[in-house]
């Protein structure tokens, strides 16, 4: 994955004028959270990956706005949403003939909210593709398919790990991990979920053994704002990662930061921003499933 590139700055500045627009209409406190974002953009280390600058941006907007969860009202509409389409993904996806196929393009697809960039109108042209409502045929297969690697370490994997991107996509996350489940059902999984209030980030409580989100492993919880890295998560992480077989990352940010890594992973993505784009020769808005390393 390329690292942070002169096309990232428009964008990591509209993400952190977003944020502010979340909390206030204030031209005062939107200036100031822009001139902060600015400044820290001066500093940047162009050899970081994208998500992790992005993240730290994100943490002096927060600093700067002075509250914890500017998302919140968002996040928990399309968790609903989500939430009440899952029925309807589980039987979508039993009744294909590629159950498999299907689970691993309706997470994809899910992934469409990891940019709050995104307006609601936006995103509901994407759910349509999700066949959730009245749509033409469309994501019927990813630009770039790894699948036939995935298969042959996940038929005699004893132990997956799933990490987790926005808190919208869990359910879709939830029916991909039954359908592997299914297929091997003495395989451990380890589900890595974030509890960081960045944009959509914050899983912290949706797991739950009483639903209508169960988990379907151990869940472990990580405060990294956005990615994943090697450097600061913890030894449970760390172990689990250690005694994979198999990892799923989902969304680009934790593509980024363990993009080269020794585990044998595969990103489970949308492509949303031409950095990203350009990096998988792929077009804005593909789905991609692709080895790591």
């Amino acid at each position: 994955m390329d690292k942070f590139q002169p096309r990232c700055y428009p964008c990591a500045l509209r993400r952190a004028l977003c944020t502010a627009e979340k909390v206030s209409e204030d031209s005062w406190l939107q200036h100031k959270v822009i001139d902060e974002a600015m400044r820290k953009l001066s500093e940047v280390e162009d050899h970081l990956p994208p998500a992790e600058v992005m993240g730290e941006l994100l943490c002096s907007v927060h600093e700067v706005l002075g509250t914890a969860d500017p998302w919140k009202k968002q996040r928990e509409f399309w968790v609903q949403e989500m939430t009440e389409a899952l029925p309807d993904l589980r039987q979508r996806i039993a009744d294909d003939e590629d159950s498999l196929g299907r689970a691993l393009l309706v997470s994809a697809r899910a992934n469409v909210f990891a940019n709050e960039i995104q307006n609601t109108n936006s995103i509901r042209q994407d759910l349509l593709k999700f066949g959730l409502r009245p749509s033409d045929p469309a994501d019927q297969e990813f630009r770039h398919d790894d699948r036939g690697d995935f298969e042959k370490l996940l038929s005699s994997a004893k132990n997956l790990v799933f990490v987790h991107d926005t808190a919208p996509e869990l359910p879709a996350d939830l029916a991909l991990l039954e359908v592997l489940s299914a297929q091997n059902p003495q395989m451990l999984i380890t589900q890595v979920i974030k509890n960081s209030r960045l944009a959509l980030n914050d899983l912290g409580q949706l797991l739950s053994d009483s639903g209508p989100l169960v988990p379907q492993g151990i869940v472990l919880e990580t405060d990294s704002p956005l990615g994943l890295s090697a450097d600061d998560w913890s030894h449970e992480i760390a172990s689990a990662f250690e005694s994979a077989d198999v990892v799923i990352l989902k969304g680009a940010s934790h593509l980024q930061t363990l993009t080269g890594s020794k585990w044998p992973a595969f990103g489970l993505l949308r492509a949303k921003c031409p950095v990203t784009a350009s990096a998988y020769q792929c077009s804005i808005g593909d789905l991609l499933f692709i080895r790591a390393n």
